[in-house]
């Protein structure tokens, strides 16, 4: 492995770790209160704080305070910061890490697939919301063609059992 990306990877796992001291900081305790029976049971709960950004805590704005007129404003080179860029993934990793969740790994497909049944063939019984209203309708009207008793100025076609299809 060259030595840039060990370089990398050391410099990955730094911020990690300071990102991970980062988020125990504004990690917390709540209680839930359960009953089992008569006691009254405490389940301590980890939770995440959010931070709370606030503008100017000492009420002074910009340009008061020591210093006189046409002074510089600093005389020091400003604090560089650390940027990371992390993945959604890796940020739900830490807070699981942090918040000890525990590791929920997915089932695998075989368990939660289920096969539907798939009606390919055509039957004279089923469940009436699987009659096929159109192959019914045909057969009644062959069987009324062929007995003689449709009646084209009158177009009426009745169902007898015998001709429900499924």
């Amino acid at each position: 492995m060259p030595r840039i990306e060990t370089d990398v990877n050391r410099f990955r796992q730094i911020v990690r770790g300071r990102v991970r001291e980062e988020l125990r900081k504004h990690l917390g305790q709540q209680e839930m209160f359960g009953r089992k029976g008569r006691d009254v049971v405490s389940i301590p709960v980890p939770h995440l704080d959010m931070p709370r950004f606030i503008h100017d805590p000492g009420r002074q704005g910009i340009g008061q305070g020591e210093g006189e007129q046409g002074q510089q404003a600093g005389d020091q080179p400003g604090r560089h910061l650390l940027e990371a860029e992390f993945t959604v993934d890796e940020l739900a990793e830490l807070l699981g890490e942090a918040l000890e969740l525990p590791r929920i790994e997915p089932r695998g497909s075989s368990e939660t697939s289920s096969s539907s049944p798939r009606y390919s063939g055509v039957s004279p019984v089923g469940p009436d919301s699987l009659r096929h209203f159109k192959r019914s309708y045909r057969q009644a009207l062959k069987r009324m063609i062929a007995s003689g008793t449709y009646d084209p100025n009158r177009p009426r076609v009745t169902l007898i059992g015998s001709d429900r299809l499924y």
